[in-house]
């Protein structure tokens, strides 16, 4: 707890600006702005690493993925020390239309992972859908006002 709450990672958005699926996430409010409950999220978060920990184990393609512009040196660096891939460019439909862009099918990833789940102007990563519809296992870091809907529980 105190490495999440020394980093400030439990502070999220103004109040009100959460989607309301994630309000039982939400702590409490100070100052104008949620807080995150870590005696909730923390276990959440240790599965997705046990989930990961598998998944690197069994030498399988694990793809990071974001478009947010602070997020993009931080996620290749990490791709990179783990030996792993890194997509952090424009691509719409960046798994179902490789048959046309490349002429033949690619191998895709194992798991995704997304540090940012929205693209520059406020839409939805094309890449989650995508997973969605070929049944890759997801990792998401979300803010309050992501939809969990979107991925895979």
């Amino acid at each position: 707890y105190l490495f999440i709450y020394r980093n400030r990672a439990h502070y999220e958005h103004v109040t009100g600006m959460g989607n309301p699926w994630m309000s039982q996430y939400i702590y409490g409010h100070r100052l104008d702005v949620d807080i995150i409950d870590l005696d909730k999220t923390l276990p959440m978060l240790h599965s997705a690493l046990n989930f990961l920990a598998h998944i690197a184990y069994r030498q399988e393609i694990i793809l990071f993925l974001t478009r947010y512009p602070a997020h993009i040196p931080l996620v290749e660096r990490a791709a990179r020390d783990c030996g792993e891939y890194a997509h952090c460019r424009k691509w719409d439909y960046p798994f179902t239309n490789t048959q046309a862009l490349f002429g033949y099918d690619i191998r895709l990833p194992d798991v995704c992972i997304f540090t940012h789940t929205l693209s520059p102007p406020n839409q939805l990563h094309p890449a989650i859908s995508d997973s969605n519809k070929l049944l890759i296992p997801t990792v998401v870091l979300c803010d309050t006002y992501y939809n969990l809907s979107y991925s895979k529980q």
